[in-house]
């Protein structure tokens, strides 16, 4: 009742252009209308691009995960499908043998001590003609941790042989006392770690040929054995393949030589 009569009197009193005290409910709207007109903000409104934004993302990031698990499967699928059908043998292991072949040769070469490999394995040509190993001609020893000597007791006529192989390799100059060439082992300098960088260079091309090959070889067969279509899908599943190891063999030849070069001397 006092509300309404409140609003009576204002009413009456504003229509008379007088100015009194409007009242409680007059004073109340009168405030209403003076304050600027601002928007609601709530609390969803503060946080809830962000909030989307960190739970969109993951999200997002796990269908590109399942997407590239589902492609890397495809891809292993096509590769074992390859495998079947593009013989002459089993492509994968082809490769694989290869790329072990590979980081066995690059760990005798790199190694810092002294592989009697090397020299037990180094191809000598007889003055037939006739190429056979280095242990096949002599006894290979490692005299004093400095020294190696090969002894032809056994076989005197090939030492001729075999010290022109070694003078041809990287295994240094032979001094020969009687039946037996000794080889002084050098010291492992910046220079010659360099040297065996160099040298690797010839290991990963030998590499990439034996790739070549057995690319060649799995896509001549592709090409022969199946219809246009098939046989472009082997030639890329095979290209590609290819040059995985390709890369694969590269990253390991710079393992290798990043950690022979960082080593102190």
């Amino acid at each position: 009742m006092l509300r309404r009569a409140c609003l009576v009197r204002n009413l009456l009193l504003l229509s008379s252009g007088q100015s009194e005290c409007v009242g409680v409910l007059g004073l109340e709207q009168r405030k209403r209308w003076a304050q600027p007109s601002t928007p609601r903000i709530h609390h969803m409104d503060l946080h809830s691009s962000a909030f989307l934004l960190k739970t969109k993302q993951p999200a997002k990031t796990q269908k590109k995960g399942k997407q590239a698990k589902a492609a890397a499967a495809a891809e292993d699928d096509d590769y074992e499908e390859l495998a079947k059908t593009s013989g002459p043998g089993d492509l994968i292991k082809q490769l694989e043998e290869l790329e072990d072949q590979l980081a066995e040769e690059l760990t005798m070469h790199f190694s810092l001590r002294v592989n009697l490999r090397q020299y037990e394995q180094l191809p000598v040509k007889l003055e037939t003609g006739e190429v056979l190993a280095m242990n096949h001609l002599g006894r290979v020893t490692m005299k004093t941790p400095s020294l190696v000597a090969i002894n032809f007791s056994a076989n005197p006529s090939a030492i001729k042989a075999a010290r022109l192989a070694l003078e041809q390799s990287a295994l240094g100059n032979p001094q020969q006392e009687g039946p037996v060439l000794h080889l002084s082992i050098p010291r492992m300098t910046r220079e010659k770690r360099e040297e065996k960088v160099k040298s690797a260079k010839k290991i990963f091309n030998d590499y990439k040929d034996a790739l070549n090959k057995v690319y060649a070889k799995h896509d001549k067969h592709a090409q022969s054995s199946l219809n246009n279509q098939e046989a472009y899908k082997a030639r890329e599943v095979l290209l590609t393949m290819k040059r995985k190891f390709d890369k694969r063999g590269e990253d390991l030849v710079k393992a290798k030589t990043d950690a022979l070069l960082s080593e102190m001397i």
